[in-house]
């Protein structure tokens, strides 16, 4: 049967099945909430494919409403409850080994040797990022943190120790929600244990000074708590109230400071800080997901949507200023939800600069846009891949009769995350996926003559991981990261050496997690 609404469409405070505020469809109030899913099902999320070839809920990795990003797998099931490749440990001293298999052009090594990856003298990065023809992305490693396929939320999170190697923070929603965390010890090699503390979505920080790891888990109903990883994980602090956070609204100074946009039960925007107390300030209201990045001086700068003035806007904030209108989609249905933030220094207060996703009045095709600030309310927004009507061919409603086939064929864009160096240097990561395929119509009987619907018979999907910049003179430019390498979420991190650390849920079907980090050519 076909998915509600055929993906996440969000109308204002409306939505459909999981990911989703129950409201007025007109309206702009902030309705109820909902927990995030658990379990294989045609949950709602970003603009895909299922197996009915028109864009349902199947596959799907959504960002975050107020009920939580559901990491769908439609019709294809495919998975037990559990996690069948995790330690039977629940935490504390024992981290343990977890299947890994890719490639890393760097042999063996366990660190960089330079004398701490948050050097004040060489953190935060400001030399070039690699993309351009003179300085092209190479992927130096390419790793399953865990090769099995699960249902999962949001985007798995990352983060870097002081050598400069990554701690991935993921969830498997499989029977409650089961957390994650693993270590690279080696190429190739990831010590990988179950988290005491269950997690749907959550955020890491490190403090430099300690060698410890902090963890923000959301834990799926609302609930945010503070763990401290030094060998064990140790309860920090717990969240007064309910409030909801995505992987990419946290982030963090190095020295054991988290900054993290939360979203309340009451689609309120707080901007929290914990330095081992919580201070929490309100920013905004009707507010449906944030991203979070630091500015020059350590000050948050929330990029998010919300529909406060009846249509779904994509705003900033930073806390004790007043709020900015970066894009009105114009539309009071949020079909993309998915967005990120970095802020370059320009030797001040710094500028913010974002991606997300426009939608087309015609079609409801959409674009990834780069907006980037350029004054007191001022901000340039420029394209950075446009879906076509050109590759948008799909099947319609299923006909009455058995037997009937139909090919289709289009073409999707989605933003990912977006990176800048000190230095000025922006880089954009979107995915480009490219659904093909046949559908035959099957009929079944039932009440009022029964019922017939689309089956898949072929199918031939592929998809580009893509990086783009933006031009000196005012353009962008793209190109491919990896080909047929589906990226569904992700989120990732620059080190002193410029190189991108990315933690991905990444496949067709259920997401595996991968472990990516591209530079340029060692």
């Amino acid at each position: 049967m076909m998915a509600c609404g055929g993906g996440l469409a969000m109308v204002l405070a409306l939505g459909c099945g999981d990911d989703s505020t129950n409201g007025d469809a007109g309206g702009t109030g902030p309705g109820t909430t909902t927990s995030e899913s658990t379990g294989p099902g045609t949950t709602s999320g970003e603009t895909m494919v299922g197996t009915s070839g028109s864009e349902t809920a199947a596959d799907t990795t959504a960002d975050g409403t107020d009920s939580g990003d559901s990491t769908g797998v439609g019709t294809t099931a495919g998975t037990t409850e559990g996690d069948s490749t995790s330690d039977a440990s629940t935490g504390g001293t024992t981290m343990g080994l977890g299947t890994t298999g890719g490639t890393d052009s760097e042999g063996t090594d366990t660190g960089v040797g330079l004398g701490g990856c948050y050097d004040p003298g060489d953190y935060p990065y400001a030399g070039t990022l690699c993309g351009p023809a003179a300085n092209p992305c190479v992927v130096i490693a390419d790793e399953a943190v865990d090769p099995t396929g699960h249902f999962r939320n949001g985007a798995p999170a990352i983060v870097l120790d002081d050598d400069c190697e990554p701690q991935v923070l993921y969830s498997v929603a499989e029977g409650g929600f089961i957390g994650h965390f693993a270590r690279r010890t080696a190429a190739d090699t990831w010590d990988d244990a179950q988290t005491p503390f269950p997690v749907a979505r959550g955020g890491l920080g490190f403090a430099a000074a300690t060698g410890e790891t902090l963890a923000m888990p959301y834990d799926g109903a609302f609930g945010v708590e503070i763990w401290r990883w030094d060998g064990m994980w140790t309860l920090e602090d717990s969240l007064a109230g309910q409030q909801l956070l995505r992987s990419r609204s946290v982030t963090h100074d190095g020295n054991g400071t988290l900054h993290v946009g939360l979203v309340t039960n009451g689609s309120d925007l707080l901007h929290g800080q914990w330095d081992g107390a919580w201070a929490t300030t309100n920013l905004d209201m009707q507010v449906n997901s944030a991203a979070t990045a630091l500015g020059p001086g350590g000050e948050a700068n929330l990029g998010y949507w919300t529909s406060t003035n009846g249509t779904w806007e994509m705003r900033w904030a930073v806390p004790n200023q007043p709020t900015e209108l970066v894009s009105a989609l114009g539309s009071n249905l949020l079909s993309v939800i998915d967005h990120g933030i970095a802020v370059v220094p320009d030797g001040g207060a710094g500028t913010p600069h974002v991606v997300f996703a426009t939608q087309s009045v015609a079609g409801g095709l959409h674009e990834v846009v780069y907006a980037r600030r350029v004054g007191a309310n001022n901000w340039t927004v420029v394209p950075v891949a446009s879906e076509s009507q050109a590759t948008n061919t799909q099947c319609g409603p299923p006909p009455n009769v058995a037997g009937q086939q139909c090919n289709y064929d289009f073409i999707r864009m989605r933003p990912l995350d977006i990176v800048a160096s000190d230095g000025g240097d922006v880089r954009i990561f979107y995915a480009q996926d490219h659904f093909m395929g046949t559908l035959q119509s099957v009929c079944m009987p039932g009440p009022g003559g029964g019922f017939c619907d689309w089956q898949s018979i072929a199918t031939s999907d592929t998809s580009d991981f893509m990086i783009a910049w933006p031009t000196q003179g005012g353009g962008i430019a793209d190109a491919v990261v990896m080909s047929d390498r589906r990226v569904q979420s992700m989120m990732s991190s620059v080190d002193i050496d410029g190189r991108i650390h990315i933690a991905a849920y990444a496949g067709f079907g259920s997401p595996v997690v991968d472990y990516l980090r591209i530079g340029e050519s060692p």
